[in-house]
């Protein structure tokens, strides 16, 4: 239990390790703080929500620059971090941030749109940038792999069927996609949740996957109280941050896969809450569905870019 304790919260040998610890102590102080606030502060849960949609934001910024930052300067040589990850990173990190503040104050139609859609265009800018990078020179060549190696047309077909049913299921939801400050206060927390969770891994597999401790449990609760159009959205989010935390990309398509594809899935968890299943039933289900169109995602990547080994 002590070892567990020190190799999570006290690990300060390398500066990627001192990093998790110092981000695992901030996480979980902002979610005690977050509890205790809305338990105690039941009249004023906008004031609440505002803070910690900030809060949350500014987390998720600072995670994904300092450790695409981090892990940048292990893959270049000379120890620096490569353009094509520090700048679309950083213009990411200020447009959550920014974006962050006009939703929380702001009550204007119009500025709430144009921030989200530069969110959203920034994020897919991060995307495209990372799948550029690791896929493709050093990276490539440290894997061992060249283009011929891996079937591209199979792999491109997988990720548009799979993008294709994840937003032809995502309008099965009803509701109109609109955020409000208390949805997007609990995006930020559920994100810093599971980015926090999924380091902690109870097994550890061979070639690098892992049990981690339920890390994605928040995301799916996510999807079933705000609907399956923002769980999916809020899962590509958090499909960025896992291909920050610890990428092993040899292909683009491979890419979308195993990270914005992946786990926008998880994102269809509130499939069956609007039946008349029972709640912990439709929950189970649904679960059990977003976990499957996850595996499938991970299977088809395996077999098409990771079948060359």
């Amino acid at each position: 239990m002590i070892s567990a304790f020190q190799q999570y919260f006290a690990n300060f040998e390398t500066q990627t390790s001192t990093a998790v610890s110092v981000m695992l102590w901030i996480i979980l102080l902002v979610l005690v703080l977050y509890v205790v606030l809305a338990v105690t502060l039941k009249g004023k849960t906008k004031i609440v929500n505002r803070v910690f949609l900030i809060l949350g934001a500014a987390i998720v910024a600072t995670a994904l620059v300092l450790f695409g930052v981090l892990k940048g300067k292990e893959n270049e040589e000379d120890g620096g971090v490569n353009p094509l990850i520090l700048y679309p990173l950083l213009a990411f990190a200020i447009v959550i941030v920014v974006t962050a503040f006009v939703l929380a104050f702001s009550d204007k139609k119009t500025l709430r749109i144009v921030f989200a859609a530069l969110a959203g265009a920034a994020l897919i800018a991060v995307i495209v940038c990372l799948s550029v990078y690791y896929a493709s020179g050093t990276p490539g060549e440290l894997n061992y792999l060249s283009d011929s190696d891996v079937n591209t047309v199979a792999l491109w077909i997988s990720t548009a069927v799979l993008v294709a049913l994840i937003i032809g299921l995502s309008f099965t939801d009803k509701k109109v996609l609109r955020f409000d400050t208390r949805s997007l206060a609990y995006a930020g927390v559920v994100l810093a949740l599971g980015f926090a969770l999924s380091y902690i891994r109870i097994i550890k597999m061979p070639m690098g996957g892992g049990i981690t401790l339920v890390s994605l449990l928040p995301l799916m609760l996510y999807s079933y109280m705000f609907g399956i159009k923002k769980g999916v959205l809020v899962g590509i989010v958090y499909g960025a941050l896992q291909a920050i935390q610890d990428p092993w990309i040899l292909h683009p398509a491979q890419f979308l896969l195993d990270y914005p594809v992946a786990f926008a899935g998880i994102g269809l968890s509130g499939l069956l809450r609007e039946t008349k299943l029972p709640t912990k039933v439709s929950f189970a289900l649904g679960a059990l569905v977003a976990a499957a169109f996850r595996l499938i995602a991970h299977f088809l990547s395996g077999a098409f870019a990771f079948g060359a080994y």
